[in-house]
């Protein structure tokens, strides 16, 4: 279309503004279907210098791509081009950063716009508007809603780290502490772009930890802000060299306070079991659980106890936790020998994974003499031997189940528990499925002599098979010198 003047662009795109607001809501789709936007876009063309020419384009475009369904077309012409070039050409003016931002967030709401959108620069577009405008919230909203929108792709991640995209965020989230939308889209999208390879580094050397941590106390209340909020530290925590820093910074107290303020919300109590996990490394497990976050991880598991993802996640960083000597008695007395026991029993039958790390913490517990008769009292080892049974075959769980065993037969208040509740049976059916491995047959031999010094169960051990075992082991194992 050709416009003699500018006066005649402007008027144009007032028009069609007027004509796109007039109340009816199919009439969008209806100019898109005519080529209303092919005007507007002409006319930004023609008259490119122009504020008010392209501030009346955009909006006109942003009003059209709002309609359900004309987003795809609209960016296949060439729309989202016409509205990064305004941008480009006019960068400084409030009203045309605000206009580009909603416009390019309603044409996101695509998926099939995703890629083409970050292809052509959009995300520049949007990253310079939250630069330019830092104080503007408007800027802002809509920009981190379309950031956030691209970044679900997963083939824009690298482009949008590459070009700041997480910097606009974290600077956004700042100077807009108060406001919950810009504080969830950019915790949404850091999320997103922490678990992308190489997308690390970026974020923690922009602070992103402090940011998400920062929104997440400002909101605490808001679940989805807080997910991912869980989500992004999982991910920056997943690096043993990041840790120090996250628990400097108290990343730990800030999951903590997650679960206790969401504790019904199941993503929030795996998110939150995983980071406080990956934190968990030598020089954190000690302060972790001097804080309570062992406390935290079991209420999360109480409370999911019929999620497996949740269970595990859980089991597994009480697991990372009990392998410092110091925290076992401080686990034992806040429950988690019960937690990681009743996760065995009811996930253990599907996952040798799970039973293999509840034998492991179960095992780290048990080295330590105070902690072992409580471990017995509450029932633990039923459930370690329950485990034992439903994967007889698996020669990690067999060897785990007899150490773990083992060590809390080492115990004499522990011996007439084990032997009423059948131990000596679990080690011998153990031995047995695993005759030629040392360490299981070690462990199981081990076993039934500490129970049979510390009770008088020979009755027992006559009635259940241990003498025909013992004689099988010292005549037919090779190395029965030892278990003699």
């Amino acid at each position: 279309m050709h416009f003699s003047c500018v006066e005649e662009a402007r008027a144009t795109c007032a028009a069609l503004q007027a004509l796109a607001t007039s109340g009816e809501n199919t009439l969008p789709i209806r100019m898109v279907q005519a080529g209303a936007h092919t005007t507007v876009m002409a006319a930004a063309r023609a008259y490119a210098g122009d504020v008010e020419v392209a501030c009346g384009a955009c909006v006109v475009l942003q009003i059209l791509a709002g309609a359900d369904g004309t987003e795809v077309a609209l960016v296949r012409d060439g729309a989202h081009v016409a509205v990064i070039a305004a941008a480009r050409a006019h960068g400084g003016n409030v009203e045309v950063a605000r206009t580009v931002c909603g416009a390019l967030q309603n044409m996101a709401a695509a998926n099939d716009n995703a890629v083409p959108l970050v292809r052509d620069g959009a995300h520049t577009a949007l990253i310079a508007a939250v630069r330019d405008h830092a104080g503007d919230v408007l800027v802002a909203r809509s920009a981190s809603a379309a950031l956030n929108t691209l970044s679900t792709v997963e083939e824009n991640v690298v482009p949008l780290v590459r070009d700041g995209a997480h910097t606009a965020f974290i600077a956004a989230v700042r100077n807009h502490a108060g406001d919950m939308a810009v504080a969830r889209f950019g915790c949404t999208t850091l999320y997103s772009l922490a678990m992308v390879d190489g997308g690390v580094a970026p974020l923690l050397r922009a602070r992103a930890p402090t940011a998400v941590m920062a929104a997440a106390r400002a909101h605490a209340r808001d679940g989805g802000l807080v997910q991912a909020a869980c989500g992004t530290l999982q991910s920056l925590a997943a690096g043993e060299d990041n840790t120090a820093r996250l628990m400097r910074d108290g990343a730990h107290v800030v999951v903590m306070a997650a679960v206790r303020a969401h504790r019904g919300d199941l993503m929030v109590a795996r998110l939150a079991c995983a980071t406080l996990g990956n934190l968990a490394t030598a020089a954190n497990k000690v302060p972790l659980v001097r804080d309570g976050a062992h406390v935290a991880v079991i209420a999360a598991a109480q409370a999911h106890a019929g999620n497996a993802e949740v269970v595990y996640h859980a089991c597994a960083a009480l697991n990372n936790l009990a392998a410092a000597t110091a925290n076992v008695v401080p686990l034992v007395r806040d429950g988690t020998h019960l937690v990681v026991a009743t996760g065995a029993r009811d996930h253990g039958t599907k996952s040798s994974t799970m039973v293999s790390g509840a034998c492991i913490t179960l095992a780290a517990l048990a080295t330590v003499e105070e902690a072992a008769v409580p471990l017995v009292r509450d029932g633990a080892h039923v459930a370690l031997m329950a485990a034992a049974r439903a994967h007889v075959g698996d020669i990690k769980v067999a060897r785990l189940a007899c150490d773990t065993l083992c060590h809390l037969a080492a115990v004499a208040d522990n011996a007439a528990l084990l032997v009423r509740d059948g131990a000596h049976v679990t080690v011998m059916a153990a031995a047995r499925a695993h005759v030629g491995d040392a360490e299981v047959t070690q462990f199981a031999c081990t076993t039934l002599w500490l129970l049979w010094a510390a009770t008088d169960c020979w009755e027992t051990f006559v009635r259940d098979g241990v003498e025909g075992f013992l004689v099988h082991i010292i005549t037919t194992s090779p190395w029965a010198p030892r278990t003699h």
